[in-house]
């Protein structure tokens, strides 16, 4: 029924992205996604997934990053929000920062490669359009 089809269109997916910082503040983390990744494969990117049912965006945002890099981190603070409407899902992405305790970094299999970096070396580097919209934003 045509009416179902339209209602899942515009239910968002959410997901919840972070900028980890380092313990100094000097740089963050970015993390290469490994070439099988279902979205942005081989693009640079920062910890983060979709929120799971009936999970807190903060959690969800704490849980990623643990998942992803190994680092436990507390209190992320929202930063940035960025809707991406796509013909078959809308994404909303919920961007937070914090600082890690850290540069010890285990990556998961997701990705091959991590970097803590400035802006200006970051915004060089291949990343989706969600990634750089939000580093624009905080950084220029």
């Amino acid at each position: 029924d045509n009416n179902m089809e339209e209602e899942k269109v515009l239910r968002p997916i959410v997901c919840t992205k972070v900028l980890v910082w380092n313990p100094d503040k000097t740089k963050f983390l970015m993390l290469l996604r490994g070439k099988t990744a279902p979205h942005g494969p081989l693009t640079w990117d920062i910890p983060g997934g979709d929120v799971e049912e009936s999970e807190e965006l903060i959690a969800s945002a704490v849980r990623e990053v643990k998942e992803e890099s190994g680092l436990s981190v507390i209190e992320p603070i929202t930063s940035f929000v960025y809707l991406d409407r796509q013909p078959d899902e809308t994404v909303l992405t919920i961007f937070y920062e914090c600082v890690s305790n850290s540069e010890e970094v285990n990556i998961s299999w997701e990705h091959d490669e991590y970097r803590w970096l400035t802006y200006q070396e970051a915004k060089e580097l291949k990343t989706r359009p969600k990634i750089e919209a939000f580093l624009k934003n905080k950084f220029l």
